[in-house]
């Protein structure tokens, strides 16, 4: 009647709440139906465990082991803190391998061992890659031992890891040996698919195919190993053995990319002949040179003092604009040293620094 008689708006008409819960029933009743005062707690002490683990990676990633080392005791000495989980052990290694402190990571794994945490691959690899690092590659050795004793089983990075160690050791033919292991596993898994499967068929697919296929590298030993592999046979100046390998990488139909190329190019040694066949293989597959490439080829044109045409590929690098690091100049500023040619040195020294 009221809006026919001219009103603008109708009335609202005025609704109850719906009350949810019992006029007598407490917040903390209430918190009790949704999991209680218990499971409350558990999740705050949740919430500290991830927030932690973030400020250990965070301060690993910086180097910041001291820092990372004191957020980690927090956990361990404070009562009423959670416990560190498999997380925070893998974030202090971390921190540990990237400032080359093998010893604390060993330590470290012992002490999760007696707080009844299982270390998992990811926990051992860090461990073993601290030990790389110093160049500890018989302790890194033992913990790969202990790792397969303990029923883990190994993954591109524990392979990888393992023959850098080697590398670092000297110990080029232990590194190729790891490599054997990884070819007879890879050509085990590539069998086991048969003959005729879609997956087969895609492993031994191109490699343009392989390079757009991103699972072979998640569920396969991949290049990482294989580059690692190339480097090991630089280091040792074998460089049949390092063709092998990448023929090997070939018949897997791996991703080859810069960097083997330039492991590869480092194994030539002082040999120019063989730097060129594998540029010649490198623009055969459209690949674009970059500064590592650019940095091993100038590299062997050194060694074998042919030091015009190395300072000829020092000046495509500028005017392909590929970008020039310390090590560019340090090859060329020490060839001129070399040529007698001071003012030609002090000259790239100072365009460096600029």
């Amino acid at each position: 009647e009221m809006y026919r008689s001219g009103y603008s708006n109708p009335p609202r008409r005025r609704v109850a709440r719906r009350q949810t819960t019992s006029p007598r029933t407490s917040s903390a009743t209430r918190v009790r139906g949704q999991g209680g005062f218990g499971d409350n707690h558990s999740s705050r002490r949740r919430r500290v465990l991830v927030e932690t683990n973030k400020l250990i990676g965070s301060l690993a990633r910086s180097k910041r082991w001291r820092d990372a080392l004191e957020a980690f005791e927090r956990l361990t000495g404070v009562d009423g803190a959670p416990d560190p989980d498999v997380i925070s052990y893998n974030n202090l290694l971390t921190a540990y391998a990237r400032t080359v402190l093998w010893q604390r990571a060993v330590d470290l794994l012992g002490g999760m061992l007696n707080s009844h945490v299982r270390p998992d691959t990811i926990i051992y690899n860090s461990v073993i890659n601290a030990c790389a690092r110093s160049g500890q590659w018989v302790q890194a050795q033992d913990l790969y031992r202990e790792m397969l004793n303990s029923r883990l089983k190994a993954d591109s990075a524990t392979y990888s890891t393992l023959i850098n160690g080697y590398t670092r050791g000297a110990k080029w033919e232990m590194a190729l040996e790891v490599g054997e292991q990884v070819k007879r596993k890879m050509s085990a898994s590539i069998g086991n698919k048969g003959d005729d499967s879609s997956e087969d068929r895609r492993i031994r697919g191109s490699t343009s195919n392989t390079r757009e296929d991103g699972s072979i590298a998640a569920n396969r030993l991949n290049a990482v190993v294989y580059t690692a592999l190339i480097n090991a046979a630089s280091r040792g100046k074998q460089w049949q053995r390092a063709v092998e390998v990448l023929g090997t990488m070939v018949e897997l139909a791996l991703r080859i990319d810069s960097i083997t190329y330039s492991s590869l190019l480092s194994a030539c040694g002082n040999n120019v002949e063989q730097a060129k066949v594998v540029c010649d293989r490198m623009d055969s597959l459209g690949m674009r040179r970059d500064t590592s490439t650019y940095n091993a080829l100038i590299g062997v044109y050194a060694k074998s003092h042919q030091w015009g045409d190395a300072m000829d590929l020092f000046e495509q690098m500028k005017n392909k604009a590929v970008r020039l690091n310390i090590f560019t100049y340090n090859t060329v500023i020490a060839m001129q040293a070399a040529d007698k040619n001071s003012e030609g040195a002090e000259w790239l020294f100072k365009e460096m620094q600029r």
